[in-house]
């Protein structure tokens, strides 16, 4: 009789531990997803039960959902209103006649917005050139040093693919970022079979080289064109096929080395301003500032705006500026571990399940990235107590409306009630976020599907219908 009983209980719990929301059954026996990597969760805020749950536990590829950690950890670190500020410093003295015997140096402190078409204000050399005047400097015997020593010499994260550094998507990170460390290469068709040939680039990049394999081959339907190259090496390979159906067009790529490119453009803009430099622009990965005397400080935008961007637009280069952001916490010098590191650290008193996450990156870019949907629901939760909740709230783009959720469940009951992050690949669909259900209720969810049968498009609408059976 005892015997029977136990068997009973067991076969009770495990029907209940079975028991899933139809929504999820439907989604998890769609036969597109019969081989999928899905980790899901729904949970209902007001009345903090769970709705719906698959394999939450599940550490899975979160793509770009990966920055809802990243902004959301920098955000309770360092505050909405934090300011990276860039030094302006020098080595020399100014005398009476207004001569600086000594350099400038700008040093970096990882701040993606100077000369960002997204960000800040595109005039700010110019602001530069008359606080250096300001100062009754009128000439420069010395150089423009750009010192990005703030951040380790491992500019390109060691957990991304060959194939994508040297995109646009995918730049290197350093202590000096300038014009979204990305560079415009517009390219001309000559006909069928004939070479592709680089008109222009912008911004100019003294001494930058290519090598072009690109041809126009008629039959494409398509131009599919990468960038490749290393970091602060000046020379690109451009790699794939063009079509013949536009004469003109552009691809986009990484800058080599932002930072030296920013140090020539200020000298450049001094020289505009006849304030006479002697050297030649420089960069410098180690720097001793004991000595040096500041001049100015450029402030960023607020961290709350930068996050914002990041999200709206699922900025990789934001991201990963953010993420080395959080990696100087506690060090001298910024580096990947330490960031992934901090945020494990972070979490794991508040979020215990983050703790199993396996973090390489801010933007989601790395392969082997690993995170459950239950971790980002609890950091969902926890972050509706927090005192920084509205700024990470606002940084979500509203789906139906806005960023990369613009089209996500749009002509639905849940169009413009979501705030969400979305995620994608070739290989993965995610979103994570807050509903507003129409009943008044609220909720946090997280749903990341790798490795689908069909194409992400298919997947999203899958996703869909989940969230509006999920979140009534």
């Amino acid at each position: 009789m005892r015997k029977q009983i136990l068997t009973l209980l067991t076969l009770a719990f495990t029907m209940l531990a079975g028991a899933q929301h139809p929504a999820v059954n439907t989604l998890t026996s769609t036969t597109n997803l019969k081989h999928a990597n899905i980790s899901l969760m729904v949970r209902d805020i007001t009345n903090n039960t769970v709705v719906a749950e698959y394999r939450p536990d599940a550490l899975t590829p979160p793509a770009s959902v990966m920055k809802t950690i990243t902004t959301a950890t920098a955000l309770e670190i360092f505050g909405p209103n934090y300011l990276y500020k860039t030094r302006i410093e020098t080595d020399g003295e100014i005398n009476a006649s207004g001569v600086l015997n000594g350099n400038i140096y700008i040093v970096g402190c990882g701040d993606p917005t100077m000369g960002s078409k997204f960000l800040g204000n595109g005039a700010f050399l110019r602001l530069w050139c008359d606080k250096i005047a300001e100062k009754g400097i009128k000439k420069i015997n010395g150089r423009v040093i750009a010192d990005i020593s703030r951040f380790d010499i491992e500019n390109i994260n060691p957990f991304w693919l060959w194939e994508d550094i040297g995109n646009y998507y995918a730049p290197g990170v350093f202590a000096i970022a300038y014009c979204d460390n990305s560079m415009a290469i517009h390219l001309r068709t000559q006909g069928n079979g004939k070479p592709v040939i680089i008109e222009s680039i912008a911004p100019e990049i003294d001494s930058l080289s290519f090598v072009n394999n690109i041809t126009c081959n008629a039959s494409l339907p398509t131009t599919n064109i990468y960038v490749r190259g290393l970091p602060l090496v000046n020379t690109r390979v451009l790699t794939g096929n063009a079509s013949d159906l536009k004469e003109t067009f552009s691809v986009s790529g990484d800058l080599p080395n932002p930072a030296l490119l920013l140090a020539s453009d200020f000298t450049k803009a001094l020289r505009e301003r006849n304030i006479g430099i002697t050297g030649k622009p420089t960069y410098t990965q180690t720097a001793d500032t004991a000595k040096h005397q500041l001049l100015f400080i450029h402030a960023s935008p607020s961290l709350a705006e930068i996050a914002k961007l990041t999200n709206f637009k699922s900025n990789n280069m934001y991201a990963e500026h953010i993420f080395r952001l959080i990696g100087s916490r506690g060090v001298d010098i910024s580096t990947q571990a330490n960031a992934a590191g901090t945020i494990i650290n972070y979490w794991k008193g508040k979020v215990p399940s983050m703790q199993w996450n396996n973090i390489c990156d801010g933007s989601g870019l790395s392969p082997v990235d690993r995170v459950s949907a239950a971790s980002i629901v609890d950091m969902l939760v926890y972050m509706t107590n927090s005192n920084k909740y509205e700024a990470f709230f606002n940084s979500l783009p509203l789906a139906g409306k806005d960023g990369t959720v613009r089209n996500f469940l749009s002509q639905t009951p849940l169009t413009k009630r979501v705030r969400c992050k979305s995620g994608t690949t070739s290989r993965i669909k995610s979103y994570a976020g807050y509903a507003d259900g129409p009943s008044g209720h609220k909720y946090a969810f997280a749903v990341i599907i790798a490795d689908p049968d069909c194409k992400t498009n298919a997947v999203t609408k899958y996703i869909e219908q989940l969230l509006v059976s999920t979140c009534k």
